[in-house]
């Protein structure tokens, strides 16, 4: 058996939020001396989240439409402030900051044992590719940990106009690619998102469980590059 071409999900799989969304929001927030239960709202967060965009995948998405939902989740998130009459462009603020940090590095950390996979991958010559339903955001975080340009194709939900399990995003980084599914290796932790709908295509599928990428570097020798 031989691959061409690896995708991979992002959130989860090679970069995990730290801390938690419910404890960067906690701390915005404590410039303008509000004290909030960060596990409260990581509840509501993931609520809110659930209600904005998972009910809503299999519609048609860009950058702008991404950015008003991810700014209608903020305020769903915090609506139980009920902020007081004046005080209503404080959540508008609060918004912008929020969403400029999770641009930036500070919101995730590398998984371990990945660099040691993007230099597995680059000595086969195998093409690497990001199936994820990040938005543009996510540019300049990777440029920030210096992988941007390890990667030979970058498929965003938000650019693509279709959300993961969607499988139209698949298809289009098969055909950007120019490779087939049975020549082409899914990497991901979501078995809805990821695994299953890559498998319905045909992929190769590695459900990603762990905290690091040396079981994935292991499974890429053991399964392909073993002679």
């Amino acid at each position: 058996m031989s691959i061409k071409a690896i995708f991979l999900d992002v959130e989860g799989t090679f970069l995990k939020i730290k801390p938690s969304v419910g404890e960067i929001y906690a701390k915005i927030w404590e410039y303008w001396n509000y004290s909030l239960d960060s596990e409260l709202i990581q509840e509501r967060f993931k609520k809110a989240y659930q209600e904005v965009f998972k009910k809503n995948f299999f519609k048609k998405w860009d950058t702008q439409s991404c950015k008003l939902a991810w700014k209608k989740v903020f305020s769903l998130t915090f609506e139980f402030l009920k902020l007081e009459n004046g005080k209503e462009n404080i959540l508008e603020e609060a918004f912008q900051r929020a969403y400029n940090f999770f641009a930036t590095k500070e919101c995730v950390e590398i998984v371990p044992g990945f660099k040691e996979f993007l230099f597995l991958v680059k000595t086969k010559n195998l093409k690497l590719g990001i199936i994820s339903n990040w938005d543009n955001r996510l540019y300049g975080i990777l440029k920030e940990y210096q992988i941007l340009n390890q990667f030979d194709g970058i498929f965003l939900g938000c650019e693509v106009n279709y959300f993961k399990p969607h499988l139209q995003i698949f298809k289009k980084a098969l055909e950007n690619f120019q490779v087939k599914p049975q020549e082409s290796l899914m990497i991901g932790d979501s078995l809805e998102e990821d695994i299953i709908p890559a498998k319905n295509l045909g992929f190769i599928t590695f459900y990603f469980k762990g905290s690091s990428f040396e079981e994935v570097c292991k499974f890429l020798e053991k399964s392909f590059f073993m002679s």
